[in-house]
């Protein structure tokens, strides 16, 4: 069975280049047949491992260079981009023939779907419906995304499936007739299970605005005071490191907050660390709780969209905290340094809930998925 997937542009590192590369190396590691079609990729390599099997078109469209040019230019080039997209897409689509192709939900989503290569198509969203509130701008740009998203909702019954990742998420859609609910799987190495003893908190993300680490740290500088050592390191790296650098700076934080930038073995970092926490203002699943559950350490978060409700067992496997509550988060937390049984224990049954992210699990779910759809067509 050959099974296509359209990433986003790039195999650059984000949550979908991630996912969708584990899912291409087991599948093709299980008998199928892998392509996977960017945008802008040129001649770089995938950014995160990819096996050799898997085959590779870039269909050299350019859409990344659209971002910087005024909005006339950015309107003629979308509509340039979009119609050379349409006709290099079915020309590959045409000649490769797959039994499955698979949109991620970016600017090939409204074009999959027109494309006659007799293929079944899905729509599969690494994110939650919550991120069209979250990137709307001011002005014409305002309604440009506001349209959008209505294109999107029309575009998403064209599919035969549209994947989901949480049952959160599912209702923010309303319940559509063609949703399923598959949610993300491990893509780190399960390595070596946290003993609870280290002094020591991780976060993960991008350094971007809507991961929150700004408010981690005005949390951070509550516990502090009580805590003094207790160290906090974030993993990652975005635009806003020289401003977080800066909060850090002002809040006297420099010698217990850390931003440590992009890590090789973030299955060790975890390990490490006795308590994961996410400050995010909204995520699409929240894979990094699942992350961190598997190297048997609970996590204190928001109660944002989607994801956190949907893996953590409020009180077992971590606490949830409502939305932007700085004051109760910091409570938790301390609760939870406070008592190293108690993180233990949390980190036991976080452990054990990690099991149902594991990729012969969740992958499971989609080839079941893939072989009825196959079969019934």
């Amino acid at each position: 069975m050959k099974i296509i997937y359209c990433l986003p542009s790039t195999f650059r590192m984000g949550g979908t280049e991630r996912v969708v590369t584990a899912k291409a190396n087991y599948l093709v590691t299980h008998g199928y047949e892998v392509v996977i079609i960017t945008t802008d990729q040129g001649r770089q390599s995938s950014y995160f491992p990819l096996d050799e099997r898997v085959q590779c078109i870039d269909l050299n469209i350019n859409y990344e260079k659209n971002s910087t040019r005024p909005f006339l230019k950015k309107l003629f080039y979308f509509i340039y981009n979009r119609w050379l997209h349409r006709r290099r897409l079915k020309k590959v689509l045409m000649e490769q023939r797959a039994n499955i192709v698979i949109s991620t939900f970016f600017n090939e989503q409204p074009i999959v779907p027109k494309i006659q290569d007799g293929s079944i198509k899905i729509l599969e969203f690494h994110f939650s419906r919550v991120v069209f509130q979250y990137m709307q701008r001011q002005g014409i740009y305002r309604w440009v995304e506001k349209w959008g998203e209505r294109q999107a909702r029309k575009a998403i019954s064209r599919y035969k499936k549209f994947v989901v990742l949480t049952v959160q998420d599912a209702d923010n859609w309303g319940n559509l007739p063609n949703t399923q609910v598959i949610s993300n799987m491990i893509t780190t190495k399960r390595g070596r299970i946290s003993d609870g003893e280290n002094r020591r908190v991780i976060a993960v993300g991008r350094y971007e605005s809507i991961k929150g680490f700004d408010r981690l740290l005005s949390i951070w500088e509550l516990v502090i005071k009580e805590k003094k050592d207790w160290t906090l390191h974030i993993y990652g790296k975005g635009s806003m490191r020289e401003r977080l650098e800066e909060i850090i700076d002002c809040k006297g934080l420099k010698t217990s907050a850390v931003l440590e930038g992009e890590s090789s073995d973030l299955a060790e970092e975890y390990a490490k660390s006795s308590i994961f926490v996410l400050t995010s203002h909204y995520e699409g699943f929240g894979m990094v709780i699942v992350e961190a559950a598997a190297a048997g350490i609970p996590t204190v978060s928001f109660d944002c969209p989607c994801g956190p409700r949907n893996i953590i067992r409020d009180g077992q496997t971590g606490f949830l905290v409502e939305d932007g509550n700085i004051k109760k988060f910091a409570d938790k937390l301390l609760m939870l340094m406070d008592d190293v049984n108690l993180r233990r224990e949390m980190g036991r049954r976080a452990y054990e809930d990690s099991r149902q992210y594991l990729p012969e699990v969740v992958m499971k779910q989609w080839t079941d998925l893939f072989e009825e759809m196959v079969r019934t067509k």
